[in-house]
């Protein structure tokens, strides 16, 4: 089963460095996703740190393309489901 709907965008952009990090957290602003609503960028700026990102070429705004984040109603529910899960087991680590 697709994990989300697919709706390609053709953005004409290349996004590399030397930074994992900070090249997704460029990438999602290119995709018009505030880095701080994605999970998983949250997760690695805690660990890792804030990055200072030094871009060479078009600001972001220039580039930005506002991407459609639909996903399967199947996958909803399994992010939910992942989600009380992961609440549950947080609460019984504390007893």
């Amino acid at each position: 089963m697709d994990e989300v709907i697919s709706n390609p965008v053709k953005s004409r952009i290349v996004i590399g460095g030397y930074d994992a990090l900070s090249a997704d957290l460029v990438g999602a602003r290119c995709m018009g996703v505030e880095p701080g609503k994605v999970e998983h960028l949250v997760l690695a700026q805690k660990l890792f740190g804030v990055r200072d990102v030094n871009l060479i070429g078009k600001d972001i705004e220039d580039v930005k393309k506002v991407y459609k984040r639909e996903s399967l109603m199947a996958t909803r529910l399994r992010y939910t489901w992942e989600k009380i899960l992961s609440y549950v087991y947080r609460a019984l680590d504390k007893l």
